[in-house]
């Protein structure tokens, strides 16, 4: 990998604030280059603090199209669905209860 660069953070907080940086900052080439952007939203709770930033992020939210990957075999609701995250993340981090 003779292009790769490798970039190190003190702590997950640090992480998720560069990954939103950077996920902003292509939202924003994107939409003044082609109209809109495109983004596929990883499953699990890795991404989930990256995914609370961005929330927060001043941006054209019409322009994105926003795709669920990683879908498991769980039930509507699961904690852990990409889906749940983001309606948890839409709700401004409160889960609603059953």
């Amino acid at each position: 990998m003779p292009n790769s660069r490798w970039h190190l953070f003190d702590d997950p907080r640090s992480v998720a604030q560069a990954a939103a940086w950077r996920v902003v900052i292509a939202a924003d080439r994107a939409i003044r280059h082609h109209g809109h952007f495109s983004m596929v939203l990883a499953g699990g709770s890795t991404p989930e603090a990256t995914y609370r930033l961005l929330a927060e992020a001043d941006t054209d939210w019409s322009k994105w199209r926003i795709y669920f990957g990683d879908e498991r075999c769980l039930p509507v609701g699961a904690a852990i669905l990409t889906e749940t995250v983001l309606r948890l993340l839409r709700r401004g981090g409160k889960r609603q209860e059953a």
